[in-house]
């Protein structure tokens, strides 16, 4: 500690301030402008763009078959990260079931899987990725190029539009038909 920062401390401590103390001085008080925003809206929505593609995908990858137990509804699982807490873009999701039954069991090859409460998206988090495609031998970067591949051969049709419907939602047929139930080898 040199001369000069000794002699701050022992002014401070003959002052009754503690020698710890922040030694910023404002001479006016601070201005406050207003409250301020939870968070940016315009980068949230490009964010969740990016993680999710569009409502249409999420519902889309909603109605698919659970990779691993083939069970449904299921939930848009990143299996890969963004980096620095980000969650990866869209092309890296894959549909994985969240159920609320207890314990179940499925067949994965020859063996027998006990799925914990929670589904497999709960599974997938609880063991992290690696884990989880040793446990239940599905290799996820493959899944998720195969979602990929079939959201853009879905996206690429034409839209089903029934009267009433707008363009922009999906008809219940589209979603129930045999093109987006199929299981994902």
């Amino acid at each position: 500690m040199n001369r000069l920062s000794l002699k701050r401390r022992q002014e401070r401590e003959e002052a009754g301030v503690s020698p710890f103390a922040p030694t910023l001085s404002r001479k006016a008080p601070m201005k406050r402008g207003g409250r301020i925003k939870p968070s940016n809206t315009k980068r949230r929505g490009k964010e969740w763009a990016r993680a999710y593609g569009s409502e249409e995908r999420v519902l889309w990858v909603r109605w698919r078959p659970c990779v691993v137990c083939r069970r449904g509804p299921c939930e848009n699982a990143h299996v890969q990260t963004g980096g620095a807490a980000r969650k990866a873009d869209a092309r890296h999701v894959v549909p994985l079931c969240d159920r609320s039954q207890p314990v179940y069991a499925i067949r994965v090859g020859p063996a027998v899987v006990w799925i914990p409460a929670g589904g497999c998206h709960s599974w997938l988090h609880a063991l992290g990725a690696k884990s989880f495609q040793e446990a239940t031998g599905v290799d996820l970067n493959a899944a998720a190029a195969e979602t990929e591949a079939a959201w853009q051969a879905h996206s690429s049709r034409p839209k089903v539009i029934h009267h009433g419907a707008t363009s922009s939602t999906i008809s219940r047929d589209a979603l129930d038909s045999a093109e987006t139930r199929r299981s994902i080898p």
